[in-house]
Protein backbone atom coordinates (compact mmCIF):
# COMPACT_ATOMS: atom_id res chain seq x y z
CA UNK A 1 0.00 0.00 0.00
CA UNK A 2 1.48 3.22 -0.96
CA UNK A 3 2.51 5.93 2.28
CA UNK A 4 0.36 8.23 0.98
CA UNK A 5 -2.76 6.00 1.45
CA UNK A 6 -0.89 4.46 5.03
CA UNK A 7 -0.60 8.19 6.22
CA UNK A 8 -4.38 8.99 5.22
CA UNK A 9 -5.90 6.03 6.87
CA UNK A 10 -3.99 6.92 10.17
CA UNK A 11 -5.19 10.09 10.08
CA UNK A 12 -8.60 9.35 9.60
CA UNK A 13 -8.52 6.47 12.48
CA UNK A 14 -6.77 9.31 15.16
CA UNK A 15 -9.35 11.62 13.87
CA UNK A 16 -12.23 9.34 14.98
CA UNK A 17 -10.41 8.45 18.21
CA UNK A 18 -10.18 12.11 18.83
CA UNK A 19 -13.94 12.60 18.44
CA UNK A 20 -15.14 9.71 20.51
CA UNK A 21 -12.97 10.84 24.14
CA UNK A 22 -15.08 13.62 24.71
CA UNK A 23 -18.24 11.55 24.54
CA UNK A 24 -16.44 8.56 26.46
CA UNK A 25 -15.93 11.39 28.98
CA UNK A 26 -19.62 12.99 29.20
CA UNK A 27 -20.66 8.97 29.33
CA UNK A 28 -18.65 8.94 32.26
CA UNK A 29 -19.89 12.10 34.18
CA UNK A 30 -23.45 11.30 33.17
CA UNK A 31 -23.27 7.48 34.75
CA UNK A 32 -24.37 6.81 38.20
CA UNK A 33 -20.86 6.27 40.17
CA UNK A 34 -22.40 4.65 42.62
CA UNK A 35 -22.74 0.50 42.14
CA UNK A 36 -25.48 -1.38 44.37
CA UNK A 37 -23.51 -4.11 45.73
CA UNK A 38 -24.40 -7.02 47.93
CA UNK A 39 -22.28 -7.73 51.02
CA UNK A 40 -22.49 -10.55 53.79
CA UNK A 41 -21.42 -8.84 57.13
CA UNK A 42 -19.95 -10.44 60.43
CA UNK A 43 -22.69 -10.60 62.56
CA UNK A 44 -22.81 -10.99 66.14
CA UNK A 45 -22.22 -13.96 67.44
CA UNK A 46 -26.06 -14.25 68.88
CA UNK A 47 -27.77 -14.06 65.55
CA UNK A 48 -27.61 -15.97 62.01
CA UNK A 49 -25.77 -14.54 59.43
CA UNK A 50 -27.86 -12.37 56.89
CA UNK A 51 -27.23 -11.28 53.46
CA UNK A 52 -28.21 -6.92 53.73
CA UNK A 53 -27.71 -4.57 50.75
CA UNK A 54 -25.08 -2.01 51.27
CA UNK A 55 -25.02 0.81 48.98
CA UNK A 56 -20.95 1.81 48.71
CA UNK A 57 -20.07 5.18 47.28
CA UNK A 58 -16.24 5.58 46.41
CA UNK A 59 -14.28 8.39 46.06
CA UNK A 60 -10.88 8.58 44.42
CA UNK A 61 -9.06 7.84 47.68
CA UNK A 62 -8.64 4.54 49.45
CA UNK A 63 -11.71 5.78 51.96
CA UNK A 64 -15.32 4.28 51.40
CA UNK A 65 -18.31 5.47 52.73
CA UNK A 66 -21.34 2.75 53.68
CA UNK A 67 -24.65 3.59 54.21
CA UNK A 68 -26.98 0.17 55.43
CA UNK A 69 -30.33 0.22 53.69
CA UNK A 70 -31.82 -2.40 55.72
CA UNK A 71 -32.14 -3.00 59.07
CA UNK A 72 -30.74 -5.73 60.56
CA UNK A 73 -28.83 -7.39 62.99
CA UNK A 74 -25.69 -4.62 63.65
CA UNK A 75 -23.36 -4.77 60.60
CA UNK A 76 -19.67 -4.80 60.50
CA UNK A 77 -18.19 -1.80 58.66
CA UNK A 78 -15.19 -1.52 56.74
CA UNK A 79 -12.46 -0.45 59.35
CA UNK A 80 -11.69 -3.05 61.40
CA UNK A 81 -11.38 -7.09 61.65
CA UNK A 82 -14.34 -8.59 64.53
CA UNK A 83 -13.18 -11.03 66.88
CA UNK A 84 -14.99 -13.82 67.87
CA UNK A 85 -16.67 -14.75 71.02
CA UNK A 86 -13.99 -17.45 72.61
CA UNK A 87 -15.19 -20.15 74.94
CA UNK A 88 -15.24 -19.46 78.80
CA UNK A 89 -16.31 -23.19 80.07
CA UNK A 90 -19.26 -24.09 81.72
CA UNK A 91 -21.02 -22.55 84.79
CA UNK A 92 -23.09 -24.60 87.04
CA UNK A 93 -26.67 -23.03 87.81
CA UNK A 94 -26.04 -21.60 91.75
CA UNK A 95 -22.52 -20.84 90.76
CA UNK A 96 -20.57 -17.16 90.33
CA UNK A 97 -18.14 -16.65 88.10
CA UNK A 98 -15.34 -13.88 87.70
CA UNK A 99 -13.64 -13.22 84.45
CA UNK A 100 -12.63 -10.76 82.18
CA UNK A 101 -13.28 -9.31 78.26
CA UNK A 102 -10.10 -8.28 76.85
CA UNK A 103 -9.62 -7.61 73.18
CA UNK A 104 -8.54 -10.75 72.38
CA UNK A 105 -11.48 -12.17 74.23
CA UNK A 106 -14.10 -9.29 73.75
CA UNK A 107 -17.18 -12.23 74.16
CA UNK A 108 -16.90 -15.04 76.24
CA UNK A 109 -19.52 -18.04 75.80
CA UNK A 110 -20.75 -20.38 79.02
CA UNK A 111 -22.97 -23.14 78.81
CA UNK A 112 -24.38 -24.43 81.57
CA UNK A 113 -27.34 -27.77 82.09
CA UNK A 114 -31.03 -26.36 83.70
CA UNK A 115 -34.06 -28.25 84.11
CA UNK A 116 -37.41 -27.78 82.59
CA UNK A 117 -39.29 -25.29 84.33
CA UNK A 118 -36.49 -24.03 86.61
CA UNK A 119 -36.59 -20.71 87.34
CA UNK A 120 -33.44 -18.83 87.46
CA UNK A 121 -32.37 -15.10 87.47
CA UNK A 122 -28.48 -14.72 85.62
CA UNK A 123 -26.68 -11.42 85.78
CA UNK A 124 -23.72 -9.88 84.64
CA UNK A 125 -22.24 -6.99 86.27
CA UNK A 126 -19.11 -4.81 85.28
CA UNK A 127 -18.02 -1.67 86.50
CA UNK A 128 -15.09 -1.32 83.72
CA UNK A 129 -18.10 -1.70 80.51
CA UNK A 130 -21.65 -1.95 79.75
CA UNK A 131 -22.78 -4.85 79.44
CA UNK A 132 -24.98 -7.13 77.44
CA UNK A 133 -26.21 -10.71 77.93
CA UNK A 134 -27.56 -13.29 75.33
CA UNK A 135 -29.12 -16.41 76.80
CA UNK A 136 -29.74 -18.86 73.78
CA UNK A 137 -31.01 -22.97 74.19
CA UNK A 138 -29.43 -26.09 72.59
CA UNK A 139 -30.23 -25.41 69.21
CA UNK A 140 -29.11 -21.36 69.25
CA UNK A 141 -32.19 -20.13 69.49
CA UNK A 142 -32.12 -16.76 71.30
CA UNK A 143 -34.05 -17.31 74.31
CA UNK A 144 -33.72 -13.91 75.79
CA UNK A 145 -31.56 -10.62 75.81
CA UNK A 146 -30.68 -7.92 78.45
CA UNK A 147 -28.81 -4.70 78.30
CA UNK A 148 -29.86 -2.60 81.89
CA UNK A 149 -32.39 -4.28 83.75
CA UNK A 150 -30.11 -4.82 86.89
CA UNK A 151 -29.38 -1.48 86.63
CA UNK A 152 -26.21 0.89 86.69
CA UNK A 153 -26.06 -0.05 83.29
CA UNK A 154 -25.38 -3.78 84.21
CA UNK A 155 -27.48 -7.04 82.46
CA UNK A 156 -30.04 -9.51 84.25
CA UNK A 157 -31.94 -12.06 82.55
CA UNK A 158 -35.57 -13.14 84.88
CA UNK A 159 -36.80 -14.60 86.60
CA UNK A 160 -36.81 -16.85 83.64
CA UNK A 161 -38.48 -20.32 83.86
CA UNK A 162 -36.07 -22.76 81.83
CA UNK A 163 -38.64 -24.23 78.92
CA UNK A 164 -37.07 -28.01 79.02
CA UNK A 165 -34.56 -30.01 80.51
CA UNK A 166 -30.82 -29.46 78.59
CA UNK A 167 -27.72 -27.62 78.25
CA UNK A 168 -27.82 -23.38 77.39
CA UNK A 169 -25.95 -20.83 76.22
CA UNK A 170 -24.47 -17.15 77.80
CA UNK A 171 -23.11 -14.89 75.97
CA UNK A 172 -21.02 -12.00 78.27
CA UNK A 173 -20.29 -9.45 76.34
CA UNK A 174 -20.22 -5.43 76.11
CA UNK A 175 -23.15 -4.10 74.57
CA UNK A 176 -20.26 -1.92 72.13
CA UNK A 177 -19.31 -5.27 70.99
CA UNK A 178 -22.98 -6.81 70.90
CA UNK A 179 -23.91 -3.34 68.57
CA UNK A 180 -20.98 -4.09 66.69
CA UNK A 181 -19.46 -0.50 67.53
CA UNK A 182 -16.55 -1.42 69.13
CA UNK A 183 -16.12 -3.57 72.23
CA UNK A 184 -15.79 -2.61 76.00
CA UNK A 185 -12.94 -4.21 78.11
CA UNK A 186 -12.86 -5.01 81.89
CA UNK A 187 -13.60 -7.16 84.50
CA UNK A 188 -17.02 -8.67 84.71
CA UNK A 189 -19.23 -11.38 87.21
CA UNK A 190 -21.66 -13.27 86.05
CA UNK A 191 -24.07 -15.50 87.97
CA UNK A 192 -26.86 -18.15 87.54
CA UNK A 193 -29.14 -18.10 90.54
CA UNK A 194 -31.94 -20.40 91.02
CA UNK A 195 -35.13 -17.84 92.47
CA UNK A 196 -37.15 -19.31 95.42
CA UNK A 197 -40.53 -20.14 94.18
CA UNK A 198 -42.65 -18.37 97.13
CA UNK A 199 -46.55 -17.84 96.25
CA UNK A 200 -48.63 -15.62 96.94
CA UNK A 201 -52.86 -15.89 96.72
CA UNK A 202 -55.37 -13.16 96.58
CA UNK A 203 -56.33 -11.50 99.66
CA UNK A 204 -52.59 -12.36 100.98
CA UNK A 205 -50.27 -10.37 102.92
CA UNK A 206 -46.50 -11.18 103.25
CA UNK A 207 -43.53 -9.75 105.11
CA UNK A 208 -40.55 -10.13 103.76
CA UNK A 209 -36.69 -8.76 104.39
CA UNK A 210 -34.50 -8.25 101.16
CA UNK A 211 -30.49 -9.51 102.42
CA UNK A 212 -27.15 -8.29 100.84
CA UNK A 213 -27.41 -12.31 99.58
CA UNK A 214 -30.94 -11.17 97.92
CA UNK A 215 -31.64 -7.93 96.24
CA UNK A 216 -35.15 -8.95 95.21
CA UNK A 217 -37.76 -11.48 95.94
CA UNK A 218 -40.40 -12.73 93.21
CA UNK A 219 -44.12 -14.11 94.46
CA UNK A 220 -45.67 -16.56 91.69
CA UNK A 221 -50.08 -16.45 91.73
CA UNK A 222 -52.85 -18.06 89.46
CA UNK A 223 -54.68 -15.57 87.58
CA UNK A 224 -57.81 -15.98 85.14
CA UNK A 225 -57.94 -13.82 81.78
CA UNK A 226 -59.39 -10.47 83.24
CA UNK A 227 -58.94 -10.43 86.98
CA UNK A 228 -58.14 -6.81 88.07
CA UNK A 229 -55.73 -7.23 90.32
CA UNK A 230 -53.71 -4.70 92.76
CA UNK A 231 -50.03 -5.15 94.13
CA UNK A 232 -48.80 -3.41 97.10
CA UNK A 233 -45.48 -3.34 98.58
CA UNK A 234 -44.51 -1.11 101.92
CA UNK A 235 -41.51 -0.60 103.35
CA UNK A 236 -39.66 1.64 106.09
CA UNK A 237 -36.22 0.49 105.67
CA UNK A 238 -36.09 1.93 101.33
CA UNK A 239 -38.01 3.12 98.56
CA UNK A 240 -39.89 0.05 96.72
CA UNK A 241 -40.25 -1.03 93.66
CA UNK A 242 -42.63 -4.02 92.10
CA UNK A 243 -42.19 -5.89 88.67
CA UNK A 244 -44.98 -7.74 87.07
CA UNK A 245 -44.30 -10.35 84.53
CA UNK A 246 -46.20 -12.87 82.70
CA UNK A 247 -45.18 -16.56 82.67
CA UNK A 248 -42.48 -16.15 79.66
CA UNK A 249 -40.66 -13.58 81.78
CA UNK A 250 -42.29 -10.81 79.63
CA UNK A 251 -42.47 -7.47 81.67
CA UNK A 252 -46.07 -6.40 81.81
CA UNK A 253 -46.01 -3.71 84.30
CA UNK A 254 -44.22 -1.66 87.14
CA UNK A 255 -44.41 1.05 89.47
CA UNK A 256 -42.04 2.82 91.49
CA UNK A 257 -43.95 5.54 94.12
CA UNK A 258 -47.48 5.40 93.41
CA UNK A 259 -49.90 6.67 96.45
CA UNK A 260 -47.94 9.54 96.96
CA UNK A 261 -44.82 8.12 98.64
CA UNK A 262 -41.82 5.87 98.58
CA UNK A 263 -44.20 2.94 98.56
CA UNK A 264 -45.20 0.82 95.23
CA UNK A 265 -48.62 -0.03 93.78
CA UNK A 266 -49.31 -1.90 90.82
CA UNK A 267 -52.91 -1.52 89.46
CA UNK A 268 -55.84 -2.02 89.39
CA UNK A 269 -54.16 -4.04 86.74
CA UNK A 270 -56.27 -6.50 84.19
CA UNK A 271 -54.68 -9.85 83.51
CA UNK A 272 -54.48 -10.41 79.65
CA UNK A 273 -54.87 -14.26 79.99
CA UNK A 274 -54.87 -17.00 82.21
CA UNK A 275 -51.85 -18.51 83.57
CA UNK A 276 -48.66 -18.02 86.11
CA UNK A 277 -47.63 -14.69 86.79
CA UNK A 278 -44.56 -13.33 88.73
CA UNK A 279 -44.09 -10.40 91.11
CA UNK A 280 -40.81 -9.06 91.91
CA UNK A 281 -40.44 -7.44 95.07
CA UNK A 282 -37.43 -4.78 94.26
CA UNK A 283 -35.68 -1.53 96.13
CA UNK A 284 -35.46 1.72 93.62
CA UNK A 285 -31.95 1.64 93.58
CA UNK A 286 -31.62 -2.29 93.58
CA UNK A 287 -29.23 -2.40 96.26
CA UNK A 288 -31.27 -1.98 99.43
CA UNK A 289 -32.10 -4.17 102.06
CA UNK A 290 -34.62 -4.45 104.92
CA UNK A 291 -38.20 -5.38 105.91
CA UNK A 292 -41.35 -5.20 103.36
CA UNK A 293 -45.23 -5.97 103.25
CA UNK A 294 -46.51 -6.92 100.14
CA UNK A 295 -49.86 -7.34 99.46
CA UNK A 296 -52.09 -9.12 96.25
CA UNK A 297 -56.13 -8.12 96.22
CA UNK A 298 -58.03 -9.28 93.24
CA UNK A 299 -60.67 -6.02 92.90
CA UNK A 300 -64.31 -4.89 91.54
CA UNK A 301 -63.19 -2.31 88.94
CA UNK A 302 -66.30 0.01 88.86
CA UNK A 303 -66.65 2.83 86.06
CA UNK A 304 -67.93 6.25 86.98
CA UNK A 305 -68.16 9.18 84.47
CA UNK A 306 -68.06 13.14 84.68
CA UNK A 307 -71.58 14.10 86.92
CA UNK A 308 -72.39 10.48 88.55
CA UNK A 309 -72.84 10.64 92.00
CA UNK A 310 -72.32 7.11 94.05
CA UNK A 311 -73.94 6.39 97.27
CA UNK A 312 -71.36 4.10 99.34
CA UNK A 313 -71.94 1.59 102.11
CA UNK A 314 -68.62 1.23 104.14
CA UNK A 315 -68.47 -1.78 106.30
CA UNK A 316 -65.94 -3.01 108.81
CA UNK A 317 -64.98 -5.12 105.48
CA UNK A 318 -64.11 -2.67 103.04
CA UNK A 319 -60.71 -1.47 102.50
CA UNK A 320 -60.61 0.14 99.19
CA UNK A 321 -62.38 1.05 96.63
CA UNK A 322 -61.75 1.57 92.37
CA UNK A 323 -63.50 3.63 89.87
CA UNK A 324 -62.32 4.02 86.69
CA UNK A 325 -63.29 7.15 84.60
CA UNK A 326 -62.64 8.68 80.89
CA UNK A 327 -60.65 11.46 80.72
CA UNK A 328 -58.51 13.63 78.45
CA UNK A 329 -55.39 15.63 78.49
CA UNK A 330 -56.50 19.50 79.30
CA UNK A 331 -59.89 18.80 80.78
CA UNK A 332 -60.04 20.08 84.77
CA UNK A 333 -61.67 17.08 87.04
CA UNK A 334 -63.19 17.69 90.23
CA UNK A 335 -63.71 14.60 93.05
CA UNK A 336 -65.12 15.08 96.34
CA UNK A 337 -65.87 12.69 98.94
CA UNK A 338 -69.04 13.26 101.20
CA UNK A 339 -70.04 11.83 104.92
CA UNK A 340 -71.58 12.61 107.88
CA UNK A 341 -68.49 12.41 110.06
CA UNK A 342 -68.11 8.85 111.00
CA UNK A 343 -65.93 7.68 108.11
CA UNK A 344 -62.60 8.51 107.70
CA UNK A 345 -61.23 8.45 104.00
CA UNK A 346 -58.26 9.48 101.80
CA UNK A 347 -58.36 9.79 97.67
CA UNK A 348 -55.78 9.00 94.77
CA UNK A 349 -55.81 9.72 91.35
CA UNK A 350 -53.69 7.90 88.87
CA UNK A 351 -53.13 8.91 85.54
CA UNK A 352 -53.16 6.41 82.61
CA UNK A 353 -50.04 5.37 83.43
CA UNK A 354 -50.52 4.10 87.14
CA UNK A 355 -48.70 7.25 88.76
CA UNK A 356 -50.71 9.21 91.43
CA UNK A 357 -51.20 12.74 90.12
CA UNK A 358 -53.14 13.81 93.15
CA UNK A 359 -54.14 12.37 96.71
CA UNK A 360 -55.95 14.06 99.52
CA UNK A 361 -56.75 13.42 103.13
CA UNK A 362 -58.89 15.72 104.53
CA UNK A 363 -58.95 19.42 102.31
CA UNK A 364 -63.02 19.00 101.94
CA UNK A 365 -66.00 19.59 104.35
CA UNK A 366 -66.05 17.55 107.67
CA UNK A 367 -62.20 16.94 106.89
CA UNK A 368 -63.28 14.73 104.45
CA UNK A 369 -61.23 14.13 101.25
CA UNK A 370 -61.22 16.44 97.46
CA UNK A 371 -59.18 16.74 94.60
CA UNK A 372 -60.33 20.42 93.05
CA UNK A 373 -59.09 22.04 89.62
CA UNK A 374 -56.87 19.33 88.55
CA UNK A 375 -55.98 19.42 84.83
CA UNK A 376 -55.61 16.05 83.36
CA UNK A 377 -52.18 15.80 81.75
CA UNK A 378 -52.85 12.50 79.88
CA UNK A 379 -55.98 11.16 78.12
CA UNK A 380 -57.15 7.62 79.30
CA UNK A 381 -58.92 5.30 81.77
CA UNK A 382 -58.10 7.31 84.80
CA UNK A 383 -58.32 5.72 88.24
CA UNK A 384 -59.82 6.97 91.40
CA UNK A 385 -58.67 5.45 94.83
CA UNK A 386 -61.06 5.42 97.78
CA UNK A 387 -59.37 4.29 100.83
CA UNK A 388 -60.89 3.53 104.19
CA UNK A 389 -59.20 4.87 107.17
CA UNK A 390 -61.68 4.15 109.48
CA UNK A 391 -65.17 4.14 110.94
CA UNK A 392 -68.52 2.69 109.06
CA UNK A 393 -71.41 4.56 107.37
CA UNK A 394 -72.68 6.43 104.19
CA UNK A 395 -70.21 7.90 101.66
CA UNK A 396 -70.96 9.94 98.58
CA UNK A 397 -68.06 10.41 95.93
CA UNK A 398 -68.82 12.65 92.90
CA UNK A 399 -66.69 13.46 90.20
CA UNK A 400 -67.40 16.31 88.38
CA UNK A 401 -66.13 18.04 84.79
CA UNK A 402 -64.68 21.49 86.11
CA UNK A 403 -64.48 24.84 85.27
CA UNK A 404 -61.00 26.61 86.36
CA UNK A 405 -61.64 29.91 88.35
CA UNK A 406 -61.17 32.89 85.82
CA UNK A 407 -59.39 36.22 87.43
CA UNK A 408 -61.58 37.58 84.60
CA UNK A 409 -64.38 37.36 87.53
CA UNK A 410 -62.29 39.15 89.94
CA UNK A 411 -60.02 38.08 92.96
CA UNK A 412 -59.73 34.60 93.07
CA UNK A 413 -58.64 32.76 96.51
CA UNK A 414 -56.76 29.31 95.91
CA UNK A 415 -56.56 26.99 99.13
CA UNK A 416 -53.34 24.31 100.14
CA UNK A 417 -53.74 21.84 102.61
CA UNK A 418 -50.88 19.66 104.22
CA UNK A 419 -52.48 17.01 104.24
CA UNK A 420 -52.60 16.62 100.21
CA UNK A 421 -49.95 16.26 97.18
CA UNK A 422 -51.58 17.91 94.76
CA UNK A 423 -49.84 21.20 95.73
CA UNK A 424 -50.93 22.89 92.40
CA UNK A 425 -54.21 24.79 91.47
CA UNK A 426 -55.05 26.88 88.21
CA UNK A 427 -56.55 29.89 87.22
CA UNK A 428 -57.39 31.47 83.99
CA UNK A 429 -57.92 34.65 82.27
CA UNK A 430 -58.91 36.04 78.81
CA UNK A 431 -55.53 37.91 77.20
CA UNK A 432 -55.75 40.31 74.42
CA UNK A 433 -52.39 40.14 72.37
CA UNK A 434 -49.78 42.94 73.19
CA UNK A 435 -51.61 44.07 76.41
CA UNK A 436 -49.15 43.73 79.85
CA UNK A 437 -50.82 42.76 83.12
CA UNK A 438 -49.92 42.37 86.73
CA UNK A 439 -50.32 39.12 88.87
CA UNK A 440 -50.14 39.22 92.31
CA UNK A 441 -50.45 36.64 94.67
CA UNK A 442 -50.84 37.52 98.41
CA UNK A 443 -50.56 35.25 101.50
CA UNK A 444 -53.85 35.44 103.70
CA UNK A 445 -53.67 35.79 107.08
CA UNK A 446 -49.99 36.87 107.58
CA UNK A 447 -48.35 33.57 106.63
CA UNK A 448 -45.84 32.91 104.78
CA UNK A 449 -45.45 30.54 101.45
CA UNK A 450 -43.16 29.02 98.87
CA UNK A 451 -44.97 29.56 95.76
CA UNK A 452 -43.59 28.44 92.12
CA UNK A 453 -45.94 30.42 89.24
CA UNK A 454 -46.07 29.34 85.84
CA UNK A 455 -47.99 31.69 83.10
CA UNK A 456 -48.70 29.69 80.00
CA UNK A 457 -50.91 30.43 76.62
CA UNK A 458 -51.33 27.93 74.07
CA UNK A 459 -49.06 25.56 75.71
CA UNK A 460 -45.91 28.03 75.68
CA UNK A 461 -44.32 29.33 78.42
CA UNK A 462 -44.55 33.34 79.48
CA UNK A 463 -43.59 33.30 82.78
CA UNK A 464 -42.10 31.55 85.98
CA UNK A 465 -41.80 33.00 89.35
CA UNK A 466 -40.58 30.88 92.28
CA UNK A 467 -39.80 32.30 95.79
CA UNK A 468 -39.76 30.71 98.90
CA UNK A 469 -40.77 31.66 102.69
CA UNK A 470 -42.75 34.85 101.23
CA UNK A 471 -45.87 36.69 102.02
CA UNK A 472 -46.33 37.98 98.24
CA UNK A 473 -45.18 37.57 94.90
CA UNK A 474 -46.21 40.29 92.12
CA UNK A 475 -45.04 40.31 88.44
CA UNK A 476 -46.05 41.73 85.01
CA UNK A 477 -46.11 39.68 82.20
CA UNK A 478 -47.02 40.22 77.92
CA UNK A 479 -49.56 38.37 76.29
CA UNK A 480 -48.95 37.58 73.06
CA UNK A 481 -52.09 36.38 71.44
CA UNK A 482 -56.03 36.48 72.14
CA UNK A 483 -57.29 34.01 74.43
CA UNK A 484 -56.88 32.12 77.20
CA UNK A 485 -54.19 32.10 79.55
CA UNK A 486 -53.69 29.97 82.12
CA UNK A 487 -51.92 30.67 85.63
CA UNK A 488 -50.34 27.69 87.21
CA UNK A 489 -49.26 28.06 90.86
CA UNK A 490 -47.53 25.14 92.92
CA UNK A 491 -46.82 25.61 96.71
CA UNK A 492 -44.33 23.95 97.74
CA UNK A 493 -44.27 24.27 101.73
CA UNK A 494 -46.97 21.68 102.33
CA UNK A 495 -48.45 23.85 105.07
CA UNK A 496 -52.41 24.53 105.16
CA UNK A 497 -52.59 28.37 103.94
CA UNK A 498 -54.36 30.00 100.80
CA UNK A 499 -53.51 32.87 98.40
CA UNK A 500 -55.68 35.64 96.98
CA UNK A 501 -54.65 36.01 93.77
CA UNK A 502 -55.64 39.17 91.29
CA UNK A 503 -55.16 40.41 87.66
CA UNK A 504 -54.70 44.17 87.17
CA UNK A 505 -53.51 45.94 83.74
CA UNK A 506 -49.88 46.51 84.63
CA UNK A 507 -48.81 50.36 85.17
Amino acid sequence: MPKQVRYGLLFVVLLIIALSIPMVAAAAQGADPTPLVTATPVPPASTPTPAVEVEVTTEATVEAEATVEAEATPVQLPGGERVEPVEGGEIAVGETVEGELTDDAPAIIYTFTGSADEPVRITLISEDFDPYLVLKDSDGNILDTDDDSAGNFDSRIGPFTLPEDGEYTLIAQSFAYYNNSGAGTGAFTLSIDVLEVRRIEYGQEINGSLSTEEYAQDYTFTGSAGDSVVISMTSDAFDTYLYLYDDSGFELTYNDDSGGTLNSTIGPFELPYTGTYTISANSYSRSSTGAYTLSLSRVELQNIAYGDVIEIEVTEQTDRLFYAFEGNTGEVANVYVESDGSVDTSLTLNDPYNYAIATDLDSGRRYDPEIIDLVLNSSGSHMIMLDVVSGTGSVTLTLERGVLPSLDEGTQTLNFSSSGTNPSRTLTFTGVAGTTVSLTFDVTGGGTGSPNVEVLQDGSSLAYVSASYTGRVSFDVTVPYDGEVLVRLTEYSYANLSYEVSLTPAE
